[in-house]
């Protein structure tokens, strides 16, 4: 009874981890808009310290959508980082999770300044409302670290091809010990006295 527990769990195991690592294909950088809806929300890996204690290097921050008009100083907020930042410059197309440190509002003109928690200072830019992409709701720590292992050729080698070789190789393991014990059960028992 035992040993077909840790079976299961075994079994139960390697799927969640096949299960994870075909999710971060699904994470890989690309446009927010063509990225999978988690009830909700979409995930989205942190790379950098900016937002350290309250977001960690490595975890997974899930966004949801918000209006621009409910966004308020304090709140965390995912945004296309501007084309005149730094970070742009070396990643394209990339986004930034910081703190609202103010909501500028000027007549129909809405944008925020923002700031890393861990920065010492704000952010050099103010962010335009149509660039803001959602509101960071929670986050997932060190999820990211799997994640992106998970990228790599060697994470998907021994995150997705290892375990989905071990599932297969059990069942083929699981259909040869069926076939062998029906072999054996099918048989014809002997008789003990011949029949006169």
């Amino acid at each position: 009874m035992i040993k077909k527990f840790f079976k299961w769990l075994t079994t139960i195991l390697l799927v969640l981890v096949l299960l994870l690592a075909v999710a971060s294909v699904f994470m890989q950088v690309r446009p927010f808009e063509k990225m999978p809806w988690i009830k909700g929300y979409k995930p989205l890996t942190v790379l950098g310290g900016s937002m350290e204690p309250a977001i960690h290097v490595g975890s997974v921050v899930l966004v949801s959508p918000v209006e621009v008009a409910d966004i308020e100083e304090g709140d965390i907020i995912t945004f296309k980082t501007p084309q005149n930042s730094k970070v742009f410059e070396d990643h394209p197309g990339s986004l930034t999770t910081h703190r609202v440190t103010e909501v500028i509002n000027e007549g129909e003109s809405l944008g925020f300044k923002t700031k890393g928690d861990a920065n010492d200072s704000p952010d050099g830019w103010i962010v335009p409302a149509a660039d803001v992409l959602g509101k960071a709701g929670f986050s997932i720590p060190y999820v990211g670290y799997f994640i992106n292992f998970a990228r790599t050729r060697n994470g998907f080698l021994l995150l997705v091809i290892l375990p989905a070789a071990l599932i297969i190789i059990g069942e083929i393991w699981n259909i040869f010990k069926c076939v062998r014990e029906s072999e054996k059960g099918g048989k014809a028992p002997e008789s003990d006295s011949e029949a006169s």
